[in-house]
């Protein structure tokens, strides 16, 4: 489900509208800290305790961007979100590490004849 501008969500009407949803993939912008200033903590806890109840109530798997990375201390004052699950999607789409030729996983799979950092068809 893509939630962008939920804020959160901070409002516990948008909590409860996801919650009823149930998504298994939810996609939002998560809680303005960069706004904690104008708002108050008690604004931006809010948001946070409120996703955490969306993240328990339905194991949806959690990406968020836009608001919460706007601030530069989104690390330590989303700890519980991130110990949680949450991912950010710069974090969801970052190229996976190359694996060696005798690695097991890569399940004999060559790379010789690509560029290094291109793509196979299909795969992110």
């Amino acid at each position: 489900m893509f939630a962008s501008d939920v804020q959160g969500p901070m409002s516990a009407v948008a909590a409860a509208y996801l919650i009823r949803e149930r998504p298994h993939l939810l996609y939002l912008s998560g809680p303005p800290s960069y706004l904690e200033r104008q708002l108050g903590p008690a604004a931006i806890d809010r948001g946070i305790d409120n996703l955490r109840r969306v993240i328990d109530a339905t194991g949806a798997r959690v990406i968020m961007d836009h608001y919460a990375l706007r601030d530069g201390n989104a690390g330590e004052r989303f700890r519980s979100l991130w110990d949680a699950g949450v991912v950010t999607a710069a974090a969801t789409w970052a190229p996976r590490p190359r694996r060696s030729r005798g690695d097991a996983t890569s399940c004999g799979r060559r790379s010789e004849g690509r560029r290094p950092g291109s793509r196979r068809p299909g795969v992110l």
